[in-house]
Order: structure tokens, then sequence, then C-alpha cells
């Protein structure tokens, strides 16, 4: 089917399984032979379901507005409209979409029954997934490099139309981790002398498809000095970061790239504290300074009366 038949499909079948594909989709051709029995079966059981396809190449603008992000994409509708956890992303086997099909009836029908329960799933229910969540750590040399983060799927195609690459960084740090004792020493000294996670819990977001923020970010050894006691010098890396946002063709998936660059000097920071006898020196000092002045004005006012 298409857009101009969508309409008048949703009315005419009350429930219906879709697939929509591209044909130059791997996946989605691996697909098909499954597909088609699925229909057979269905249609041998006298399920109510209508199984049918949508061509996403050739109804593109339709697939678009329906939300179509990956290749194939599974969806049970009621009426044309999505049912609570109506995508299907389980094994593409007939046996694996029937028991889809046999459990999204068996809840439309206790939905019918108490309604109350189909509100309080969708309250519960986000049909558009927020997105992916990357951890781990790198080893890297202490060279130039990048590296990116890009949408990726071992079972789908990507719909490069409708790729948005925005993207949260919790954490990003080079070296090894800091204890909490030595975070709370850098938080007593001025913010300038401890970058270390400049990029911690910042948001790079944008409203549009086909655009992704590039990272660049200048990589300082630091070694820090800030006691008298061994474990109070320690060392870590500083950084500096600068973003740029690019767009790419529609035909090209968007990337996030973080590219680095480990500086070859370092920085050192002291704290040196004053002993207690630099400050009696200083105030020695000062108050010598004001009983000299006082006694140049003593003189001089003395001289100006006589």
């Amino acid at each position: 089917i298409g857009e101009a038949e969508w309409a008048h499909f949703s009315e005419e079948n009350e429930f219906a399984f879709v697939n929509f594909y591209a044909p130059w989709c791997a996946f989605c051709q691996h697909l098909h032979t499954t597909w088609e029995a699925l229909a057979e079966e269905v249609e041998r059981r006298e399920l109510p379901v209508a199984i049918a396809s949508v061509d996403c190449v050739a109804n593109a603008d339709f697939c678009h507005d329906m939300y179509i992000q990956v290749f194939p994409s599974l969806r049970f509708y009621r009426h044309g409209e999505q049912t609570n956890q109506g995508e299907y992303r389980f094994d593409r086997t007939v046996d694996a979409l029937l028991g889809f099909v046999n459990k999204r009836l068996d809840a439309e029908s206790v939905y019918k029954q108490y309604p109350e329960a189909k509100v309080a799933h969708k309250q519960n229910w986000n049909s558009d997934h927020p997105g992916c969540l990357v951890s781990g750590f790198l080893l890297v040399n202490r060279v130039p490099g990048n590296f990116h983060v890009q949408a990726h799927s071992r079972h789908h195609s990507l719909n490069t139309f409708r790729t948005n690459l925005s993207h949260i960084v919790h954490h990003l740090s080079f070296g090894t981790p800091l204890s909490t004792w030595q975070k709370q020493r850098l938080d007593d000294l001025d913010i300038k002398y401890h970058l270390t996670n400049p990029l911690d819990s910042r948001e790079f977001t944008h409203p549009d498809f086909h655009h992704a923020y590039h990272h660049y970010i200048k990589v300082v050894p630091s070694k820090y000095n800030i006691g008298s006691f061994w474990r109070e010098r320690f060392s870590t890396y500083q950084q500096v970061h600068v973003s740029h946002l690019m767009r790419y063709e529609a035909w090209e998936p968007p990337t996030a790239i973080f590219a680095f660059d480990i500086s070859p000097m370092a920085v050192v920071v002291d704290r040196v504290e004053k002993k207690w006898y630099d400050f009696v020196t200083g105030l020695l000092a000062v108050l010598g300074g004001v009983f000299a002045v006082a006694r140049f004005g003593n003189v001089a006012l003395g001289t100006f009366l006589f």
C-alpha cells in the first residue's frame, strides 16, 4: 500500500501489522519471504489482522511523516493509530512475528473491556525512544587522534533522511580518573587551574535532521603540587574545548566527531603557602613604614611651625 491507500486501508481494517521497508535494504530483502509466509499463516488462522507493506522509497514523504527511522520498521496499528508497544523489535521468524500478533490482539481485547488500562499503559510507554547510552573507555597514544559516534544497527538499515545526532556528554576525561578527594582539592583552586572536564553535562542538540556537532579538544598534561603531603601531588589532564555544528547531505549519516590533540608541553600548578615568619616580617615592615612616615610628618610639621 501507499499514502493514497492508507486512509481507506486503516478504516477498512481494524488491526494491521505493517512492514515499512526500502528495496535497497538487505535486511528488508531477507525479511520479504518471511513476511509473505506470515501473511499466509495469519490468513490460514483467520486472525483479524491485515498484513501490509509500505515502500518507503516510493512513499518517502509518507514514511517521513510516520517517523520511520530504520528499515525495516514493523508496527502494529489499530485503525491507523499505532498501538501501545506496537513497535516490533524481536526475532524475524514466522513464529516470533505470529506470537507478537497474538499478544497485541490479546492486549487490545483487554483494552476494550478495561479502557482505563490502555490509558495507564500509554502514559508509561514511549514510542520514540530517547536514544542510546554510550559508556566505556579508549586506549589512545599520546598523538593527535579522534573517535566518532554514529547511529548504526546490526539488524536495521538507517533511514538517513530522519537522523538526528543530538547528544549529551555526561562525562569525558583523559587519563586515570581522579579520586573524590583529588576532585575536592581541585575545587578549592580557581576554575582556570583545573579545566579537567569542560564537556561534562553539556547538551549539544539541534532540532533539524542531517546535522551533527564536531568537537575539538586540546588536551594539556597537568601536574598539581598543592600540599606538602604525597597524596597532594598528582597528575591529570586539562582540556580546552570548542565545537562546531556541521551540516550533512541527506544521504549521509551524521557523525559526532571528537578530535583531540595532546599538547607536548605540560602545566605545573604549585601552591606555595607563606610561613608564619613571613607574616611577622611583613607586619613589622608595615609597622616600620608607618613609624617612618609618622616621624617624617612630625619633623616636617615641626619645621613648618618653627
